[in-house]
């Protein structure tokens, strides 16, 4: 056997994959803005989906893809791959399907268990019990408008903006509890 090539240090392959075109298009394609009533809409149909109150697919039951190799990829039974593959088939079904409409939304549902579990954002939750807590609407809305960034150390959601874009909101009145 032999060698392995070498293809420089961990942080040139980081720097070579950042100016890579196709790198380029989804960090582009995840920055987008998305449409804040459609985002609410989909919250609740990901949220249906996660906790197995709609009818599903089970993530597991075929392959998500098939490369040209044979290759495939099957995903768990998991709330986050139940909610994923509801809202792709909601926005499909929307006709927003292709690679660079997805891409916004899903990133940003992705995202938001870390969203829940920041001290920043707890006034905007309330636990109803160990299982059960309900999310201020003016959160979720600020959810789908607020800055979605990448940067060479972090992918996700502007907190900042996301925090004012919820309290703005708060503030007009529009938070009602979401439970999820």
């Amino acid at each position: 056997m032999g060698e392995a090539k070498r293809r420089g240090s961990p942080e040139e392959r980081k720097a070579q994959a950042m100016e890579n075109p196709s790198f380029l298009a989804f960090t582009n394609a995840v920055q987008a803005p998305v449409d804040p009533e459609k985002f609410v809409y989909l919250f609740d149909v990901f949220m249906a989906a996660a906790s197995c109150k709609m009818p599903g697919v089970d993530p597991g039951e075929k392959p998500a893809f098939i490369d040209d190799q044979g290759l495939s990829v099957t995903f768990t039974n998991i709330p986050m791959n139940r909610g994923l593959m509801a809202t792709k088939k909601e926005l499909t079904s929307m006709g927003l399907g292709e690679e660079e409409d997805l891409a916004p939304y899903m990133s940003r549902f992705i995202e938001i268990p870390g969203i829940l579990q920041d001290p920043m954002f707890s006034q905007f939750l309330s636990r109803h019990d160990d299982n059960n807590m309900a999310v201020s609407n003016a959160l979720i809305e600020a959810m789908g408008m607020a800055n979605f960034i990448y940067t060479k150390d972090y992918l996700g959601f502007d907190k900042q903006d996301l925090y004012s874009k919820a309290v703005g909101l708060l503030e007009d009145g529009s938070a009602i509890e979401q439970p999820i």
